[in-house]
């Protein structure tokens, strides 16, 4: 039946419906005083789902491991996007929740996909200034560059981030992990008005 949700901002929610019919099994609404988003949502090999975006402040909505999250120092006389990560089993509890823990102040950040496999959840997305999730600060080269955040699922701290640099405007968008072990990442470089080429880790993507 209809289910119906309150908020004073914009909210997120994760819902889980009956693929044949529709029906609404249970559904979950996280919010903060400040905007939030979602951008990706995958299922788990474990049950459930991860899910990722970008918050502001501190959110709640749920009880459990990770919440309420807090962004950053949330200084709410300097309040940026920070990216998250939340995941929920098959009854749409808490497991985790993350965010990138840098001072407003320093830098902001912004999550656009994830994937979850072999132990780690690993997300995609912009960042400018400086950010840390925890394996030492990563600052930015142009107005704003991509990452790509590696996270052990049983720490919940980083194997490694990798920026993708230059001088222009750069995101990462999409990420995929094979049962392999490989990481697939994919997006976009050169923006900003400026065509220019950029590094990620080994690789360099030229501009002619």
């Amino acid at each position: 039946g209809a289910q119906t949700v309150a908020s004073t901002s914009q909210s997120i929610f994760v819902a889980a419906l009956d693929a044949s019919n529709g029906a609404t099994a249970w559904h979950d609404v996280l919010s903060s005083p400040y905007d939030d988003t979602v951008e990706q949502i995958v299922p788990s090999p474990q049950g459930g789902v991860v899910f990722t975006g970008a918050m502001n402040g501190t959110m709640t909505g749920v009880t459990g491991p990770g919440f309420p999250l807090v962004a950053g120092a949330d200084d709410a006389g300097s309040v940026t996007s920070q990216a998250y990560v939340g995941k929920l089993d098959a009854s749409g509890k808490p497991v985790y929740a993350f965010t990138d823990p840098t001072a407003p102040a320093a830098g902001s950040s912004s999550a656009l996909g994830v994937a979850e496999g072999n132990g780690v959840v690993a997300l995609v997305g912009w960042f400018s200034g400086t950010i840390d999730f925890g394996g030492g600060p990563v600052t930015a080269q142009g107005g704003y560059d991509g990452f790509v955040a590696v996270v052990d699922e049983s720490t919940l701290t980083p194997k490694f981030v990798a920026p993708l640099a230059g001088s222009g405007d750069e995101a990462i968008d999409a990420v995929a992990l094979a049962a392999w072990g490989e990481l697939f990442a994919a997006g976009t470089y050169g923006g900003g008005g400026g065509a220019t080429a950029a590094s990620f880790g080994a690789m360099i993507f030229p501009h002619t």
